[in-house]
């Protein structure tokens, strides 16, 4: 059968986007096996139009991270293993492509089917993190790790309160069509994923979820977002293995080898090497303190070790990149029919630089792809809210189905 490149595209894109979104919080070789199918697809058929198609989504989304790139291919010969760095490009460029891919398939099937199927990988991985060990004979570590899943969690948590929002009442009073079954199991999955995040004892995506979530509440009640500083606050002094965790920070922060180490090592590099050392060239501050443990191969903190890889430039190209999608999720949603969405978007966005203050999660490939569907989820909903198209309604009423 002679099926055009567009055709292909038309017919398994929507498919493939799904299960990639299944997959990427239950492991990273699963994603890869629809991931690649699916930007091959959309590439034969964008490779004439590629950035008029690009065009179609906003600037701030998109722009400021194929600067980074861009400076980052630029500055690799001035750093320490220019063929590692060059060899290391090649994924981040093509999982900016997934944005604008993500985006045509949203604009003709809407996001919710993607959302949900998203939502429902991350139930997945945190009923297994739960079980896991309450049955530590029978079932042992299938998906992601521990810190690769709460860097997940700090933002599908976030995402789900959007949509659990939208489908109970927006605060403009208009009601919803989505049946009960769709509320109760959008609550139940939010709390199995509250749940594994308190399991994983990971304090970075805690505090994440913890600042997001009352960020979040903060724009529809000032009573719900201290609540949620409340609950957030009981529960780390009424648990005990996490009240012992946040204990014994400042010990695990000066511990030989530990983050004290790393990013005192992290700011000497960034002042001798402005231009950066190449991407994914973290590894080299090993040689510089020979205590660091050897699976410590970056600076566990996305501020510094982007500015040590990629320089000052790099440095400033994602602050602008994270900032300028900030700015346009929250303020669009100020006067948007999508709101719950957009600010979900948001307030995702910024839990996932918080859990980043003391993890490198934007290195984490695992974490950069569901980001990488968070950006194309905001980008479909702004266009959406643009066009004054009411939001979901054929699309609440599948996914209830």
């Amino acid at each position: 059968m002679n099926l055009s490149f567009s055709n292909l595209f038309s017919r398994y894109g929507h498919a493939l986007a799904i299960a990639t979104a299944f997959t990427v919080p239950l492991k990273l070789s699963w994603t890869y096996a629809f991931l690649i199918p699916l930007l091959l697809v959309w590439i034969l058929e964008a490779r004439s139009s590629l950035f008029v198609r690009f065009r179609a989504i906003p600037t701030p989304l998109w722009a400021p991270f194929a600067l980074w790139l861009l400076i980052a291919t630029v500055a690799a010969p001035f750093g320490i293993d220019l063929p590692n760095s060059l060899r290391h490009l090649i994924s981040p460029i093509f999982l900016l492509l997934l944005v604008p891919a993500l985006s045509e398939l949203m604009r003709k099937h809407g996001h919710s089917t993607i959302l949900w199927t998203l939502i429902a990988g991350q139930t997945v991985a945190s009923l297994h993190t739960i079980a896991e060990p309450l049955l530590p004979e029978s079932i042992h570590q299938l998906f992601n790790g521990k810190v690769t899943e709460s860097g997940q969690l700090a933002i599908t948590a976030i995402l789900a309160l959007g949509p659990i929002v939208y489908h109970f009442k927006d605060k403009s009073g208009e009601g919803t069509d989505c049946s009960n079954r769709c509320r109760i199991l959008l609550v139940c999955s939010l709390f199995l994923m509250l749940c594994a995040a308190l399991i994983n004892l990971k304090r970075g995506p805690w505090i994440a979820i913890l600042f997001s979530s009352t960020l979040f509440w903060s724009f529809y009640s000032r009573r719900l977002a201290l609540f949620a500083v409340a609950l957030g606050i009981s529960l780390i002094f009424l648990i005990e293995p996490v009240r012992h965790r946040f204990a014994d920070s400042y010990d695990h922060f000066v511990i030989a080898g530990g983050r004290n180490s790393m990013w005192g090592i992290g700011s000497e590099l960034a002042a001798k090497y402005p231009l950066g050392i190449g991407i994914r060239n973290a590894k080299f501050m090993r040689k510089l303190d020979p205590a660091l443990p050897p699976e410590h191969r970056h600076f566990h903190n996305n501020i510094i070790n982007i500015a040590v890889e990629t320089g000052w430039l790099g440095l400033g190209a994602i602050t602008w990149w994270i900032v300028g999608m900030l700015r346009l999720c929250f303020d669009r949603a100020r006067s948007s029919k999508m709101k719950p969405m957009l600010l979900a978007c948001g307030c995702a966005i910024t839990s996932w630089q918080i859990a980043g203050l003391v993890e490198y999660n934007f290195g984490d490939s695992e974490v950069f792809i569901l980001m990488m569907f968070v950006v194309a989820i905001a980008a479909d909903t702004l266009g959406r809210s643009e066009s004054r198209v009411v939001p979901l309604r054929s699309e609440k009423l599948e996914s209830c189905t």
